[in-house]
């Protein structure tokens, strides 16, 4: 197919994934294989260990000062719209995600500014066997200052760093992940991601998404399994060039029931690379943080 000149390469996109899963689900309807609206679950379960993954989270770091302390916030979720199940054992879905992820400043004890705030939105196609699952998205992202915004000079950023006027950011982008799937254990991933749009153009478009989950055998706790978990997320020049980003957890995962994704998390956090938030990319960030999370 030729593109002609001023055809939204963006739209032709989505128009072409529309398609491929309509066509999809109509063949398999035709063969009497499952198709299921709105299902519980996913078929490529959330990356508990992506700090970019929409959750629902509260991280204060550890640099607790007297009059000073960073709030790191999220509040969002992915859900699979439609299931289909086909005869020969694969699992197909269609999904929407989104999320909010706020950046407070807590001085005085009780009192709290937005620093940042970041927003994530999307789609995307979900395939999975027994062995392996596999994720393509397309996502959009965009950044504020929030409290800061007309007084960007006049306060202090993450790790001490001053931070000067704000700028338009705005990305968007493709994702494809592969995760293992086949243990309670342990659950590998990797992938690649490409930004289509990236205002202001950072470098490269191109970059690298791995990591890994691991799991203890679950015990009982007050009639529901805990279990403790691990994890470590990668991102290799992720908007800046010559950066890895890394993300550590460490902390117990208490589960509705033991095959469902819905639980609570508490955890010691790590960060080292740079700043995830749009208008701080180009800053450094390190911190430990300890964080509660609830995942839908």
């Amino acid at each position: 197919m030729i593109l002609e000149p001023g055809i939204d390469l963006k739209k032709t996109l989505f128009l072409a994934l529309v398609l491929i899963v309509s066509s999809i689900f109509s063949q398999t309807c035709l063969a009497q294989e499952t198709v299921s609206f709105l299902p519980s679950g996913h078929v490529f379960a959330p990356l508990i260990g992506d700090p970019l993954e929409p959750a629902c989270y509260i991280i204060p770091d550890t640099n607790f000062k007297e009059y000073s302390q960073n709030v790191y916030t999220a509040l969002g979720a992915s859900v699979d719209l439609f299931k289909l199940d086909t005869a020969d054992g694969y699992r197909w879905s269609l999904g929407a995600l989104g999320a909010g992820h706020l950046l407070l400043d807590r001085w005085q004890w009780a009192s709290y500014s937005v620093l940042a705030d970041d927003w994530y939105w999307g789609f995307y196609l979900a395939e999975s066997t027994a062995v392996f699952a596999n994720r393509i998205e397309w996502m959009g992202m965009g950044a504020h200052f929030g409290d800061g915004i007309g007084d960007s000079d006049n306060f202090v950023g993450i790790n001490d760093h001053l931070y000067g006027t704000g700028i338009p950011y705005t990305r968007s982008g493709f994702q494809w992940l592969l995760s293992f799937e086949d243990s309670h254990y342990f659950r590998p991933y990797v992938g690649l991601g490409y930004w289509t749009n990236m205002t202001p153009p950072g470098n490269p478009p191109l970059y690298l998404h791995s990591g890994i989950e691991l799991h203890s055998d679950t015990v009982d706790f007050i009639g529901s399994p805990l279990r403790l978990y691990f994890t470590y997320d990668l991102k290799v020049n992720d908007e800046v060039a010559n950066v890895l980003d890394q993300y550590f957890e460490l902390g117990f995962q208490w589960k509705w029931e033991k095959d469902h994704e819905r639980s609570l998390r508490l955890a010691l956090t790590y960060a080292n690379g740079n700043n995830p938030y749009g208008q701080f990319i180009q800053q450094s960030d390190n911190h430990w943080g300890i964080g509660l999370f609830f995942d839908p």
